[in-house]
């Protein structure tokens, strides 16, 4: 079955699968920043099967239903991190992050949004183990760097992490509620889309060369023109002592 092509801002929240958008969406951005040596199939795989575990669907035709759900969202993903910027990705990043924070907290409240949390930290700590030495080359802008303290992006990344633990904590607190933190949650999730985006680009950058390969030089026959140009055959001129094996060769 071809995947539609459909904006992420479209899930369907209310789906019967019970399909969650962010969950789609922190899987799709953990494959953009995957390293060249692990496998992108086998990593849809196991999140397939770990989101369809859960899942109780009545039968076949349902159950394809639910793939296409989510095959569809991840190959926007994938479109939406690998087309080239301009300048609407800063409020395609806000609607994307609204839409997600907003069902968790609207439909699955503190629980829901807690296990988002601890996810995007997931998200921060696998850029920084793979990509913490490039991170830390790219400088923050002036204007970035004063109003967050940090200096460049490696730095950026960890205290996106600490914010999203500490927001955490506050929020497992007794009597704490989840629409308090809802515009908290989305400017941990834009820091982390803004992260993979950069970390996407830097794997793009590091993906190894293809190598060149020389065409192979077709085999001259004993009776053919001389490749030297001499007009002599090739036995008779440069192939002459082909196939000759000299005393000095021999063992004794």
């Amino acid at each position: 079955m071809k995947n539609k092509t459909v904006n992420i801002t479209d899930f369907p929240h209310d789906n019967p699968y019970g399909i969650r958008m962010y969950e789609v969406l922190l899987f799709g951005m953990k494959n953009m920043v995957l390293p060249t040596e692990h496998n992108p199939a086998r990593h849809l795989n196991l999140f397939m099967s770990e989101i369809f575990s859960k899942k109780e669907l009545p039968d076949m035709e349902e159950a394809q239903k639910a793939v296409t759900l989510v095959m569809d969202t991840y190959n926007s993903i994938s479109r939406f991190f690998m087309k080239d910027k301009d300048n609407s990705f800063p409020s395609d990043v806000a609607a994307i992050t609204e839409a997600a924070v907003n069902n968790v907290v609207d439909v699955y409240g503190k629980k829901g949004l807690i296990e988002l949390l601890h996810k995007c930290i997931s998200g921060f700590e696998f850029i920084l183990e793979h990509y913490e030495d490039e991170l830390f080359a790219l400088e923050l802008n002036d204007k970035t760097a004063g109003e967050t303290g940090v200096a460049d992006y490696a730095e950026l990344c960890e205290m996106m992490s600490r914010v999203a633990a500490k927001t955490v904590a506050e929020l497992s607190e007794k009597g704490k509620r989840a629409a308090a933190y809802r515009h908290m949650g989305c400017f941990i999730l834009a820091n982390l889309i803004m992260l993979t985006d950069i970390a996407n680009s830097i794997r793009i950058l590091n993906m190894p060369k293809p190598v060149r390969q020389e065409a192979k030089k077709d085999k001259i026959g004993r009776n053919d023109p001389c490749s030297c140009g001499s007009g002599l055959k090739y036995k008779k001129c440069c192939g002459k002592n082909d196939n000759v094996v000299y005393l000095n060769q021999t063992k004794p």
